[in-house]
């Protein structure tokens, strides 16, 4: 099942490998793969990549099934499984189709947490008319419903395998907030939004205890510096390596989600890893089981605004205390970690596992009229 799976990730990825090693002929001779078609109902271009030429063709090619993405409605009716997008759902009329294929699977997919996508606060609805979700919940089924769940993650696999974050950190006594000795830096565009009023007042309080530069919307007090375009990221990550770049000057990046949800674990805490400044992260209350180790970043879940403030001083005072949350850098990397950045959804993976979960069905259902 999908949850079951531990190890179908880096099968994928050893599949890649051995396949790609092989001369085009023997390719074709040696895999025989079973075609899986995926329709997309509702609106995710702009949302997600996974319209984009290279990443279907990545799909198609590189996963053990054929596994064929399309937005053609005219393929529903004999789709294996019809892909529904919670924060557009409900936008197309009908929201969903007049005849639902007996065959087909009805997926919905989330990045975002209910208060974005309202269907997913949706018991009844959610029960009714889906067969899996495909969420930034870990369960095995969705909370609160009985409704199989594949967990899927923020991590930006598309742009930087796990291992970036085992590079080198900037040394301490260079992270100086660009000459300004201000230890502290966040990018919070969204103030309000979406259940945002509460990161919104407990960063205005921790302001109020220690320096911050802030380069988002929320606090604004910083321009970005200019800079060149890094060749060593893809054009459609400019911004994000801007953003890792500047973080980089910093002993400390401001991770905050705009509210507490179960698993939800957005990119940012792990642009702080990329940047080798210390992600001091609010939000899940899972969030060790999404980093490398758990003295990788600061939980300041617990912690007062002022109290966090005192053990960012303290800290951005003491190098070796302060060296003390990369020593993950020294040992091998954590298979946990490895497995959980593989679920991102930015990466084919994602489609991967959804054609591997339609296989799955198939057995099941052939089974059960044996």
């Amino acid at each position: 099942m999908v949850g079951r799976r531990k190890g179908s990730l880096l099968f994928f990825v050893f599949i890649c490998v051995v396949v790609a090693s092989l001369p085009e002929q023997e390719q074709q001779v040696q895999v025989k793969k079973a075609v899986v078609t995926l329709v997309v109902y509702d609106k995710i271009r702009g949302y997600l990549n996974w319209l984009q030429d290279w990443f279907r063709d990545a799909a198609s090619t590189k996963c053990s099934t054929k596994c064929v993405l399309s937005e053609d409605r005219s393929l529903l009716a004999s789709a294996d499984m019809v892909i529904f997008h919670a924060p557009t759902h409900g936008q197309m009329n009908p929201a969903l189709p007049n005849n639902r294929p007996p065959h087909a699977l009805y997926m919905l997919l989330s990045m975002e947490q209910p208060k974005y996508a309202r269907y997913l606060s949706d018991t009844k609805y959610l029960e009714q008319n889906f067969d899996l979700l495909a969420t930034y919940s870990l369960s095995e089924m969705y909370p609160g419903t009985k409704v199989r769940n594949m967990p899927i993650t923020y991590y930006p696999l598309n742009i930087l395998s796990p291992n970036a974050v085992m590079q080198p950190a900037r040394p301490f006594a260079d992270k100086t907030g660009y000459g300004t000795n201000v230890a502290v830096a966040l990018f919070t565009s969204n103030c309000h939004a979406a259940g945002a009023s509460g990161r919104y007042a407990y960063v205005e309080e921790l302001m109020k205890h220690i320096e911050v530069h802030s380069y988002g919307k929320c606090f604004k007090n910083r321009e970005e510096p200019t800079m060149a375009e890094d060749p060593g990221w893809p054009p459609i990550a400019q911004k994000r390596a801007r953003k890792v770049k500047i973080l980089s000057h910093y002993k400390f990046y401001l991770a905050f989600e705009n509210l507490q949800v179960d698993d939800y674990v957005s990119e940012k805490v792990f642009e702080g890893l990329f940047a080798g400044s210390v992600s001091v992260y609010r939000g899940a209350t899972s969030i060790s089981r999404f980093m490398p180790s758990n003295d990788s970043f600061i939980d300041a879940n617990n912690l007062s605004a002022k109290d966090l403030a005192a053990l960012l001083k303290r800290l951005a005072n003491d190098e070796q205390a302060y060296n003390s949350y990369f020593s993950f850098k020294q040992r091998a990397m954590p298979p946990h970690f490895e497995q959980m950045a593989l679920r991102s959804y930015s990466h084919p993976n994602v489609l991967c596992r959804l054609c591997e979960h339609v296989l799955e069905h198939r057995l099941e259902t052939q089974v059960a009229r044996a």
